[in-house]
């Protein structure tokens, strides 16, 4: 197995619903927990997992949803009593757990990361190139990428004064907003050709001054985490571009 495959497998575990010698989920279990990366990955979706569902049991229903889904029930039954319905309490869970997920989901805040020592090109493209293999969700979600730009321009956070004509062609996905090593670094998201989501982080120069590498080799193509990395500078930004999967032509884009 890769480590695609097992982080698809494990994509739906949860300890208090699987024993670990299940034979669906233990091989891939054994080989995640044997792997630093994976390890981590798993540890950071089960956190995650448990946060979800510990607001959604904090959750608190509007006092008025009980009457809403009666009325609305008595409604349809009077022409259409034959019709299967949803058991009030089920819908009701539907109701909120909809309403909380919609509020959880826009308005995430910032990512941050923990701090290095001495930020350096290389770290800023194998961090990431880490998170784009993470599960995360967009703060806002656009169509175009001059969405994206400017909704990131109206927060202060770095925007684009160079970039490769086709990629504003591409059809936008959203952007969001992350702190790393104290500066902020802008990640719009979009879908190459080939349908295949392709991650655009932008950092202000200023971050990676004093630098050994000084961000004179972001042309050439590396691979962190599996994924292809590669971009380019202006005399204000710095651009990554990150593949969100293995196999994500970058040199392609630019």
């Amino acid at each position: 197995m890769d480590k695609d495959e097992i982080r698809n497998n494990l994509s739906g575990y949860r300890p208090e619903i699987y024993r670990d010698d299940d034979p669906r989920i233990a091989p891939s279990l054994q080989a995640a927990k044997a792997d630093p990366e994976l390890s981590q990955w798993l540890e950071q979706e089960l956190a995650f997992d448990e946060e979800v569902s510990a607001s959604l049991r904090r959750a608190q229903p509007p006092a008025s949803a009980k009457e809403d889904l009666l009325r609305a029930y008595r409604s349809e039954s009077k022409w259409k009593k034959r019709r299967l319905h949803l058991p009030l309490t089920a819908a009701a869970a539907i109701l909120v757990s909809s309403a909380w997920i919609a509020h959880y989901f826009l308005m995430p805040p910032p990512v941050e990361f923990a701090s290095n020592p001495a930020p350096t090109e290389q770290t800023f493209r194998e961090q990431m190139a880490f998170f784009a293999s993470q599960r995360f969700v967009l703060d806002e979600g656009f169509s175009t990428n001059t969405e994206s730009v400017a909704w990131l321009a109206q927060r202060n956070y770095p925007t684009l004064k160079t970039m490769p004509p086709k990629l504003f062609r591409f059809r936008g996905m959203g952007c969001k907003k992350i702190m790393w090593q104290g500066h902020r670094v802008s990640l719009i998201c979009f879908k190459n050709n080939s349908n295949e989501i392709v991650h655009l982080f932008v950092l202000a120069r200023p971050a990676l001054e004093g630098s050994p590498d000084a961000s004179g080799n972001l042309e050439q193509l590396l691979v962190f985490h599996e994924r292809e990395t590669k971009g380019w500078q202006d005399d204000d930004q710095i651009y990554l571009l990150v593949g969100s999967k293995p196999g994500v032509n970058i040199p392609n884009l630019l």
